[in-house]
């Protein structure tokens, strides 16, 4: 695509269309009446990367792209800040449109900036719109019933087969973060792990006994695990570790020491983990669950009236009950419960699998709190660790254990690794991150030097896609850069491509149009006098010339704003051109005043002199007005308003030099008339000429005939 500057900015403003006059129609044939409107705007804007993200997140767009099969490209929009194609950026932005601009009137524009890629192979595409896969099953590694959840040299070959399928589409691909362990388990399920281990440390007996507000330090292990944050116990009692983004790299079984304030909610003991300090002694205990207190209905009932009478730490339970979904909420009801309802309190997706709608189950976990539904009490809340089994001893895997990520594709049967150079946690940490993430723009430093020393014999043309974990607009989300060996260095091959689409709402409705707008709407602005010196320019060079007046100083120069000189002097103003050099009679622009004037009996002299230079020379000049007999004024002021669509015609060619029809289909140019006389019929107000993009050029411009109309 051509990259092109605008050379004269739309006018931001509001369009009052009103009525006609019988004048247009009489004596211009196809003019039209403008209709009426209300509140109608147009403007530029450029997207923001918070703007792709909205883009990306809008309900409308996502039932769009989940009906045609396209969510994970949409969902590539957020992450990449750009537009797979301008095709998507046709289908998507119009949601955003009418979201973010809800009250905008029909025919209202806006001209959206935004940045696509062009030419995107399928292959990069893909990647940069690939899913994350965290959960993996290790049990298709090591076998059914077994607790250890990493990879090893003897296992690593296996990872496809612990990738679950689910939403995946052949050709998508996937960015895999594993656990693996440099050492083999033992047969008992545990290993000793790579390096040397710490001696266990001694648990505290703190829980149990702690009172509301207390400072307390713990030394205990993660017993259950939920979207809440997990339960941590030591030889006191247990308690929920409060807040699921501090507690999510914590592991069941693994032994930590918190120091933190014992809080509350709901009258539930918990320690906010957001404010505590945890340290991980990469150690690990055995989960021996408690025999649990068995609740009936009445005892949930009870618990209803008495809870709230103290603060409770959490208590292993068993409770049989009817499961009840409804859409994000999973609830459980116990017979014989006349007001409580069961609630699954941070429930895993392990637990979601093992539950359906309407069955009974017998449920054990870690009673943490009562919620209130308008104002009483209502809903026990459970953290769920098993579900119609009864718990057993959880054996700790001791192994030390680290991320790893892997790139594979999907064909629709099967994954295949993919040959991406895979940034890994020590690549982010050798340089300099911080996070385990590279903040958007600095991979395009940091990558080549990788690439470097990573593949330092490449080959001239040698093509490498390199997979990351990029920080922008506040995410850390999978991205894939292509890189190309040039015989000495590394280098990326970018796609991207910005370029500026009209959508228009019509029919209460936004869709793009192609349709680029000039707007004069008021005489005086700087944009308006600067356009009508285009004119100028090029009426002198072009007709005045030809008529026998001298070249001017900056003769072809069209696109100045400087007032038309012959040698310095003001011209002589023999024909269309006035004397002062800024204002022009053969299609009454006026740079001096930024206004369209089409009076008559100012222009009359210079159509007298035109026509009478064109007969005695033989010009083959039309100027619209009969070469014998009477001038009226009315054959002035079709003339001039003729004659400016010869202008803005040719004076678009060279205010756009680059435009084709890859950019707009057509240019409307709105010009305000100042001046009117009723002897003439001409109207003050403004008038509308409409000029479409000629195919397969560039820069060229041609006037739809009968498109000229007064608007107000």
């Amino acid at each position: 695509m051509n990259k092109h500057i605008l050379t004269l900015a739309t006018v931001l403003t509001l369009i009052f269309f009103g009525g006609g006059c019988d004048y247009n129609e009489d004596n211009f044939e196809g003019l039209q009446h403008g209709t009426v409107a209300t509140d109608i705007k147009r403007f530029d804007y450029t997207l923001t990367d918070a703007d792709y993200t909205a883009i990306a997140n809008n309900s409308t767009n996502k039932s769009i792209a989940s009906a045609a099969g396209a969510s994970n490209v949409l969902q590539a929009v957020g992450t990449n800040k750009y537009f797979a194609t301008k095709e998507d950026a046709a289908t998507y932005i119009p949601a955003y449109l009418a979201a973010t601009y809800p009250v905008l009137d029909n025919n209202s524009s806006v001209s959206v900036s935004y940045t696509y890629a062009l030419d995107l192979p399928e292959n990069v595409a893909a990647m940069n719109a690939m899913k994350e896969i965290k959960n993996l099953d290790y049990t298709k590694v090591w076998g059914e019933g077994s607790a250890i959840e990493y990879l090893t040299p003897a296992t690593e070959s296996k990872l496809p087969d612990a990738l679950p399928t689910d939403g995946l589409e052949a050709g998508d691909y996937v960015a895999v973060t594993y656990q693996y362990a440099g050492t083999e388990p033992t047969a008992g399920g545990s290993g000793s792990g790579s390096g040397s281990r710490t001696v266990k440390p001694e648990l505290t007996s703190v829980l149990g006994t702690a009172a509301l507000n207390d400072a307390v330090e713990v030394t205990g292990y993660i017993s259950a695990l939920s979207k809440q944050g997990p339960i941590l116990t030591d030889q006191g009692g247990s308690v929920l570790l409060y807040g699921n983004n501090a507690t999510s790299h914590l592991k069941l079984c693994e032994i930590i020491k918190v120091s933190g304030t014992i809080a509350q909610y709901n009258n539930g003991f918990q320690i906010d983990a957001g404010k505590a300090t945890i340290e991980q002694t990469g150690q690990s205990e055995t989960v021996t669950y408690p025999t649990p207190t068995e609740l009936d209905g009445a005892d949930m009932d009870e618990i209803l009236e008495t809870y709230y009478n103290e603060y409770h730490y959490a208590q292993f339970v068993k409770v049989k009950g009817t499961i009840a979904i409804s859409g994000s909420y999973y609830n459980f009801n116990v017979a014989g419960a006349e007001n409580a309802t069961g609630s699954f309190y941070g429930i895993t997706d392990e637990i979601k699998g093992k539950i359906e709608n309407g069955k009974e189950a017998t449920l054990y976990g870690y009673f943490t709190s009562v919620s209130k539904q308008s104002g009483a009490p209502k809903f026990v809340n459970i953290i769920v660790t098993h579900v119609d089994e009864a718990p057993a001893d959880v054996e700790p895997v001791t192994v030390a254990t680290e991320d790893r990520y892997a790139v594979y594709t999907w064909d629709g049967s099967k994954f295949t690794a993919t040959d991406n150079a895979v940034l890994q946690p020590s690549d982010y940490t050798a340089m300099g991150q911080q996070h385990g993430n590279i903040t958007d723009p600095d991979q395009d430093i940091y990558l080549p030097q990788f690439l470097a020393a990573n593949y330092p014999y490449g080959k001239a043309d040698d093509v490498k896609y390199v997979s990351y974990l990029r920080y922008k607009d506040k995410t850390a989300s999978w991205a894939t850069d292509e890189y190309v060996f040039d015989g000495m260095k590394w280098v990326k091959r970018s796609y991207l491509e910005t370029r500026a689409d009209q959508f228009r709402k019509s029919n209460n409705a936004w869709k793009i149009d192609p349709t680029l707008e000039l707007n004069f709407l008021t005489d005086g602005t700087d944009e308006f006098k600067a356009f009508c010196q285009y004119c100028a320019n090029w009426v002198y060079d072009n007709i005045d010339v030809v008529l026998g007046a001298p070249a001017r100083d900056k003769a072809g120069e069209i696109l100045s704003t400087d007032k038309i000189t012959v040698n310095g002097e003001n011209p002589a103003g023999t024909y269309f051109v006035s004397s002062y050099g800024n204002n022009e009679w053969f299609a009454g622009s006026y740079a001096y005043y930024g206004e369209m004037n089409w009076r008559s009996d100012q222009a009359k002299a210079s159509y007298e002199n035109a026509r009478a230079k064109i007969k005695e020379a033989g010009l083959d000049l039309n100027i619209n007005v009969p070469l014998e007999g009477d001038i009226t004024g009315s054959d002035i002021v079709t003339a001039m308003q003729k004659n400016a669509a010869v202008v803005f015609q040719n004076v678009l060619h060279y205010m756009y030099p680059e435009v084709t029809t890859d950019n707009y289909a057509k240019v409307v140019i709105n010009v305000y008339n100042y001046f009117s006389k009723s002897e003439d019929g001409v109207e003050r107000g403004i008038y509308s000429y409409t000029f479409e993009v000629v195919e397969n050029k560039t820069g060229e411009f041609k006037y739809v005939e009968d498109s000229f109309s007064f608007l107000n």
